[in-house]
């Protein structure tokens, strides 16, 4: 509890908001330190929505032309939209290493994605590459079996 209250002190009294983060960090480790990690963060969101939408969307289709006049049960929806987050999640796993490692350790300038991956299996081999997918695969289970849903409805 201590601990706890100690940390709470210190957060506020060090970090007022966005703005004031954007501006400190700016100062302290340069303005181009805010873009740590840019590169392998847009590659992992282009990659993973793509992967996630086309699988749920290619599924969902198919399903709705065999079944004529019958819309797919929430149910499966659910679960069409966590089994594609999955998918995606798992494939992207390297990539959100990769940006995790850069953001890190500090460099305003990141090292070629290739070479970043080439690094980290070298070292680590595939175990490093995809450190952290199981619980991220989870998390993207539950986060896509509804907000694809959603997102489904509010489309219509």
């Amino acid at each position: 509890a201590i601990l706890s209250l100690y940390l709470k002190q210190w957060y506020q009294r060090r970090v007022r908001g966005m703005i004031h983060t954007l501006v400190t960090v700016g100062r302290q480790e340069g303005v181009m330190s805010l873009f740590t990690g840019a590169k392998f963060a847009l590659l992992r969101q282009g990659t993973y929505g793509t992967i996630r939408l086309g699988i749920y969307y290619s599924i969902k289709d198919r399903w709705e032309r065999k079944n004529v006049g019958v819309k797919m049960p929430l149910p499966h929806l659910v679960l069409l939209g966590g089994t594609a987050g999955v998918i995606g999640s798992y494939v992207t796993t390297p990539t959100d290493v990769m940006r995790v490692r850069m953001q890190a350790s500090h460099h305003t300038k990141s090292p070629p994605l290739l070479r970043s991956f080439i690094s980290i299996f070298k070292t680590e081999g595939m175990r490093g590459v995809y450190r952290g997918a199981v619980p991220n695969a989870q998390r993207a289970a539950v986060v896509n079996g509804v907000q694809i849903r959603t997102r489904g409805d509010k489309k219509r």
